[in-house]
């Protein structure tokens, strides 16, 4: 077997540790199919399309959402409105 292509299943196939947060959507950006939110630390995320949880069309900027975020190179697994 290809050691690269089993080093890279290897990668892949590792769960990635998750944490809980909530964060306010700063703005929606339909053009780029992608919201902004900010958490209360001021780190910055993205909701696209393919975000879990939510869709994107029916957020506004303001409100709040629990989100589940990857903590090494974050991005949003799961999002939930909540305010």
């Amino acid at each position: 077997m290809n050691p690269r292509r089993l080093l890279s299943t290897q990668l892949w196939s590792e769960p990635e540790e998750v944490r809980e947060l909530d964060a306010r959507v700063v703005i929606v950006l339909p053009e780029f199919h992608q919201a902004k939110i900010r958490d209360h630390a001021g780190q910055q995320y993205s909701i696209t399309e393919m975000t879990d949880g939510v869709r994107l069309g029916d957020l506004r900027a303001g409100q709040l959402l629990h989100c589940v975020v990857t903590r090494e190179f974050p991005r949003v697994l799961k999002a939930s409105v909540i305010g």
